[in-house]
């Protein structure tokens, strides 16, 4: 069930949203009930999301729709009371539809609807959001620095990961001991699980290790260097979060009530 959308509903995301669905649908209601969005408030809700959760399908008209995936997104609703323009703003690679989005940026032109589904780690979707009368407002192209601080973590991980390989090896070479002297019942029992146990901790600190390095690896791998930034600006927004408990509608419209239909 969806409960009142706020006259300034705004939300950031670096890209995994499953608290905007929370945001939105807000919380369980009683089964047939039903709501009224109010916009004489303001509200703020921040979403952390996983970075390339969303997936876009806008519509070219003509039956051409331009798909990519977006790492980040930006969505902020205002009441035509208020000044401004609602509008959906996306991050994301360059990618074939570049130009396009480049062009209808410039020229105005209206477009039929886009829609975006939010996704979970999984790759499973979550939320959709649905955008009708949509203009292309903006386009931006920038260039990302280098990330100096994730080098900083590689090059620190990978002293790391070089202390604790002598670690291991040294653990190995005083367990090998300690076994044949325990084949000449010359070690205590106690002291020779205390290597072992050492041994053991050691090698799973090393292969943790491991995995962290191979994750700063494909994180560097995954920037990208070039960024687009896009805005959509659109008349009407309709919701549908099964997962969250409903779905619902906005649209920019001289008057501060609009209708709704929350249902499971």
């Amino acid at each position: 069930m969806i409960p009142s959308l706020p006259r300034r509903f705004f939300t950031s995301t670096p890209l995994r949203a499953l608290a905007l669905g929370a945001s939105i649908a807000g919380a369980a209601t009683p089964a047939g009930a039903q709501t009224t969005p109010d916009v004489s408030t303001a509200a703020a809700v921040p979403v952390a999301v996983r970075a390339a959760a969303a997936r876009v399908a806008l519509e070219l008209g003509g039956g051409d729709t331009a798909s990519f995936d977006a790492r980040s997104l930006t969505l902020g609703l205002t009441s035509a009371a208020m000044a401004g323009a609602s509008e959906l703003r996306l991050a994301k690679a360059v990618g074939p539809y570049s130009g396009e989005l480049a062009r209808r940026s410039g020229s105005g032109e209206r477009l039929p609807a886009a829609t975006i589904d939010l996704v979970d780690a999984a790759g499973a979707p979550t939320m959709q959001l649905h955008l009708l009368d949509v203009v292309v407002s903006s386009y931006r192209l920038a260039l990302a620095a280098p990330s100096g601080a994730l080098e900083q973590q590689e090059l620190a991980q990978q002293e790391a990961l070089a202390g604790l390989a002598a670690q291991v090896q040294d653990a190995r070479r005083q367990l090998a001991a300690a076994e044949e002297l325990d084949k000449r019942k010359l070690v205590a029992q106690q002291e020779l699980s205390r290597v072992r146990e050492r041994a053991a901790e050691l090698q799973q600190r090393y292969e943790l290790a491991e995995r962290r390095q191979a994750l700063l690896a494909r994180l560097r791998e995954a920037q990208e260097p070039l960024t687009e930034e896009v805005t959509l600006r659109f008349r009407r927004l309709e919701v549908n979060a099964p997962q969250a408990g409903g779905s619902g509608s906005w649209e920019s419209a001289p008057s501060s009530r609009r209708s709704e239909h929350g249902r499971h």
